[in-house]
């Protein structure tokens, strides 16, 4: 659920990771229309986190701009 993400520029998405071990794997980027969006499974996910990236997304995680995390063990 998105509807409690503040609103960003159109030069930024909100971009969802999952660390597995140490490695941040992208889980793809936050609609900015949908208030519910749907995200890649990763298997074996130790957290969930959310990072403001530049439009469409990045590759690696802006670890300096990680808005939300959540430990999943």
């Amino acid at each position: 659920n998105t509807e409690r993400l503040p609103e960003l520029d159109e030069a930024h998405d909100y971009q969802m990771w999952a660390d597995v071990e140490g490695v941040m794997i992208d889980m793809g980027v936050i609609s900015k229309t949908n208030s519910l969006s749907t995200m890649a499974y990763i298997d074996h996910a130790e957290s969930l986190n959310i990072t403001i990236e530049p439009a469409g997304g990045n590759d690696h995680p802006t670890v300096s701009r990680l808005i939300s995390n959540v430990y999943l063990k």
